[in-house]
């Protein structure tokens, strides 16, 4: 939804004596669609998105809002969500799971080129990271019409593997390009609690399962 869609049918100096009485946030889901390889190397439909929101009160100060500290990928057929969260001095990653069920299989070079290593390696949590969001180290450097280029280096263990209790798994090792970015938007006319402060947000994309 625009920001003027939202005074959709009425004049817009309503909308904004609205705000200017009663405050107006805007809360925003950013999203870029592209296509990703899954483990089983079938091409599947995925989203990145994030929200945000931002706004004004009542009395025209202007609020900073909230934004996400992470970026979720979502692709088709796949019960795994995995998560490009901001790290001091890391930029924008996706870390190793805390389970140990992540190994590296690939490494990416300074070109943001992607070699599959000769064999895998446990990944360990505290120091591997399993993909980036290429050329942003923070999320609020992500404007709208971006293409944004992400890495996958990781993959899940597999059903052979002893112990294996993985049930989902990433994109297969690779990078992919998402976007443009587009903004959806809705407006609510006071700020959201911090227990859930993107509720009445544009919910997050839905991602079909074509097989």
């Amino acid at each position: 939804m625009s920001k003027s869609a939202a005074f959709s049918g009425y004049p817009a100096w309503l909308g904004i004596l609205a705000c200017s009485l009663s405050g107006c946030i805007t809360q925003s889901l950013h999203v870029g669609r592209g296509r990703v390889i899954d483990w089983q190397g079938q091409e599947r439909e995925a989203a990145l998105y994030w929200h945000s929101s931002a706004g004004r009160l009542w009395y025209g100060k202007k609020w900073e809002g909230r934004r996400q500290n992470f970026v979720t990928l979502r692709y088709g057929c796949s019960a795994l969500a995995p998560v490009y969260a901001e790290r001091a001095a890391r930029g924008l990653v996706l870390e190793a799971s805390s389970t140990g069920t992540d190994f590296l299989t690939a490494q990416e070079n300074a070109d943001g080129s992607i070699d599959r290593l000769p064999a895998r390696v446990a990944a360990d949590p505290d120091r591997t990271v399993c993909g980036r969001v290429r050329g942003h180290d923070l999320i609020k450097q992500i404007e709208a019409g971006e293409n944004i280029a992400i890495t996958v280096l990781c993959e899940k263990c597999r059903s052979e593997d002893p112990g294996c209790t993985a049930w989902a798994h990433y994109p297969k090792a690779g990078r992919y390009t998402m976007g443009p970015i587009t903004i959806q938007q809705r407006r609510r006319w006071s700020i959201p609690s911090a227990d859930s402060p993107f509720a009445d947000a544009p919910e997050a994309p839905s991602v079909p399962c074509n097989k």
